[in-house]
């Protein structure tokens, strides 16, 4: 007879219910695409075994990034996950997470029977923290951290300061340590497990996560505007400045450019869009929203560039997303990404002038015929089907923790 098995998440996601208050807290950009992953995650996980969801939610800190003081739940219920509450000052708050979140993992270490996992989502130090604490009350339980990100660069903005710097090294170092206590993981690139130094332990890698493939033909036929979509965080380092370059190479009064989402360049594209009308900047939007987006465009692209250390340990999950849509997609091939994603991407040229690449890109998804842009899709959701389904990274984790045989 199989022993029962538990599974507890701890991670920063919200409910849909909540998603109106988590916009109207942000004073930057909300973290929908690590949400959306988070959700999927879930999904995944329910359908396996036991899950029990526990989320300090991810809402930005107090007061650059957020107007909460203090995180006291949301006042639209949900059934998701349990929050925990803390201080959202910037400085304490990941004390006051992890301080929570200790409290909230002491039931599910000590209480019952049967086999255990805590995965953590994100090397989030509180996260770890809470993790570690429940291994040492109860040693057979086992720790899988899901790594979309390394610490040191999940904070991309252009202007970050000294003390942020300076704070962050310590973060890093209680990672480091609270990290050993993990027994597995699921990382976004190879080399990510390196960076983490989780190589001498079982994982496995995996760039994004789906929870369903499109069946049947995707409509990608537009009139006579023709939208160009790019739906994230408007970062200067993720090459906005040249996408806005790009498409003013681009003269034709039917084309439109729509930035959707907050961030560190928005100021700037606030005056780029006073210069050409053609720029359309709907601002922080819902997931909701930005399906709507992406279903009028003619083309989706992403700007970011693989000019950085960076890009080794990270993989745009709006790539994906943008992929499963069916519509033609621009995007840079990342030294973290694999190599077959040139058969499904219309790639920029990094080795030419930046802007013109972009552009020179645009164009050609745009006069891409219809068997071509099929026949890309087409490829991208078997590969999707083999690898990224929420099912099959769910059993991953189920196999790399639990005892088949117990």
């Amino acid at each position: 007879m199989k022993a029962e098995r538990h599974i507890l998440l701890l991670c920063g996601v919200f409910a849909k219910e909540n998603e109106v208050e988590v916009i109207a807290q942000a004073k930057k950009s909300v973290e929908f695409s690590a949400n959306q992953m988070q959700l999927k995650l879930i999904r995944g996980l329910k359908e396996a075994a036991n899950t029990q969801v526990i989320s300090a939610p991810f809402i930005g800190h107090y007061p650059n990034q957020s107007r909460s003081l203090y995180f006291l739940g949301f006042a639209v219920p949900q059934h998701l996950c349990k929050y925990v509450l803390f201080n959202n000052i910037w400085g304490i708050r990941n004390l006051s997470r992890a301080r929570a979140l200790k409290k909230a993992v002491r039931g599910f270490a000590l209480d019952g029977n049967g086999e255990k996992l805590i995965v953590v989502y994100s090397a989030h130090d509180p996260f770890l923290a809470a993790a570690a604490y429940a291994k040492k009350l109860n040693p057979k339980i086992r720790i899988c951290l899901i790594a979309p990100d390394l610490p040191q660069y999940m904070n991309l903005e252009a202007k970050r300061g000294f003390l942020y710097d300076f704070f962050k090294q310590f973060d890093i170092k209680s990672i480091q340590k609270h990290i050993k206590s993990v027994d597995t993981s699921v990382v976004l690139t190879e080399a990510m497990a390196k960076a983490l130094r989780l190589t001498d332990r079982p994982y496995a890698v995996a760039e994004g996560i789906v929870d369903s493939i499109p069946k049947g033909p995707v409509h990608t036929a537009y009139g006579e505007t023709v939208n160009i979509v790019y739906a994230g965080k408007l970062y200067f380092r993720f090459g906005i400045c040249s996408l806005v370059e790009a498409f003013s190479l681009l003269k034709d009064n039917n084309y439109r450019l729509i930035l959707c989402g907050n961030g560190d360049a928005a100021e700037y594209l606030q005056k780029c869009a006073i210069e050409d009308p053609r720029i359309i900047l709907p601002g922080q939007v819902s997931p909701e929203k930005v399906k709507e987006y992406i279903s009028s465009a003619a083309v989706l692209v992403n700007p970011r560039p693989n000019n950085e250390e960076y890009t080794k340990y990270s993989f745009p999950s709006k790539d994906i997303e943008y992929l499963l849509s069916g519509k033609p997609t621009v995007a840079f091939l990342l030294d973290g990404m694999p190599k077959c994603y040139q058969d499904f991407l219309y790639v920029v040229d990094q080795n030419k002038n930046i802007p013109y690449a972009i552009c020179a890109a645009l164009k050609a998804a745009i006069s891409a015929p219809k068997e071509e842009t099929e026949k890309r899709h087409t490829q991208f959701l078997q590969y999707a089907a083999e690898n990224l389904l929420a099912s099959a990274i769910a059993e991953k984790i189920i196999r790399m923790n639990f005892n088949e045989d117990a």
